[in-house]
């Protein structure tokens, strides 16, 4: 991947580290984070091609292979300080020691190995699943469980652009085409900040292509017809996609998500239509359950509330699901 290219594409100051494999870039992530005590506010961001322990949602194992766009980024919102206390880049040029500073807040980090390497002494940060971080600081202080949602409209708002068909949201953060899955997030926290993660199929593999996933590539089909033949018929698109675009355009959006969202004191409320614009599924009926497989609920999508929270349709009533994962109650059907 082309760094510079990448780097001429953005829009927002980060600190931007790209590799060509690593185990995890949540992981990676991570341990840059403990070395550099990151600050408030300046993102880091750490991109790969390849991963070699990716995992998803739920513990799930996700394949990394080559073809694909595997990033995270850093999110550490300040409730003290309002965004607007600080100059653009004040925050970014503070996180820097001299010697490690590079040129332009954009650019690669070069402190460190393209390949990852780190001090065997790296201080330790542990991760924890969204659903055990403390989402609140204080009593109505904003609720930082929307992020895999604010991160989810990003991501979608990114992709649409190299895509002509309708790409959309399946709750609560699965971005999706008629083709299939697209991309998908995951959201852990640390004691000072949380770890975005995103994943996104961009150019389908010559072999091994996932059954349900779409490509980016073949969005160039402008037909449901014709996306479904790329799943049923093996259909590969002789168009391949540049990566680095696609990462800036993911940086971007997402960047301008976090953004906004702390300029609007971090409430889900003015983000709320836009989410129920793109959500899929509604009208179908779902089950949802736990990480465990415990049914939680069964309905039909009605939508999300002002709190980002699934609305089901119940024999009981109208029912608000803060958790759970999604599946279709008769896929068959479809």
């Amino acid at each position: 991947m082309n760094t510079a290219s990448i780097i001429t594409g953005l829009a927002h100051d980060c600190q931007l580290v790209v590799l060509d494999t690593t185990t995890s870039t949540s992981d990676e992530l991570r341990a840059r984070m403990g070395e550099r005590a990151v600050a408030h506010r300046c993102p880091l961001v750490v991109v790969s091609m390849r991963q070699t322990a990716g995992r998803g949602r739920l513990g799930r194992h996700w394949a990394s292979p080559d073809g694909g766009i595997y990033l995270s980024l850093s999110f550490a919102p300040a409730p003290s300080a309002p965004p607007s206390a600080a100059q653009p880049g004040d925050e970014c040029q503070e996180m820097r020691s001299p010697d490690t500073r590079p040129p332009d807040a954009r650019s690669l980090d070069t402190s460190l190995d393209t390949h990852g390497a780190r001090s065997p002494d790296t201080p330790p940060v542990t991760l924890h699943s969204l659903s055990h971080v403390p989402l609140s600081h204080a009593p109505g202080a904003p609720d930082y469980s929307v992020l895999p949602l604010i991160t989810a409209l990003g991501v979608r708002e990114a992709l649409a652009v190299f895509s002509p068909p309708e790409v959309g949201i399946k709750w609560p953060n699965d971005v999706l085409c008629a083709a299939g899955k697209l991309g998908g997030i995951l959201v852990e926290g640390t004691q000072e900040a949380y770890v975005v993660g995103v994943g996104v199929n961009v150019n389908r593999p010559d072999e091994g292509a996932f059954e349900g996933a779409a490509y980016l590539n073949d969005m160039c089909a402008d037909s449901k017809e014709a996306l479904s033949d790329v799943n049923n018929q093996g259909f590969r698109s002789t168009q391949t996609l540049e990566l680095e675009p696609v990462v800036a355009a993911l940086i971007n959006n997402i960047l301008a998500r976090f953004k906004l969202w702390g300029e609007r004191g971090y409430d889900f409320t003015q983000f709320a239509t836009e989410y129920r614009r793109h959500l899929l599924l509604i009208g179908e009926e779902v089950t949802l359950r736990t990480a465990l497989g415990q049914e939680i609920a069964t309905g039909t999508i009605e939508g999300v509330n002002d709190k980002g929270q699934l609305l089901l349709a119940t024999q009981s009533g109208q029912t608000a699901v803060a958790v759970g994962e999604v599946t279709l109650r008769n896929p068959m059907e479809r």
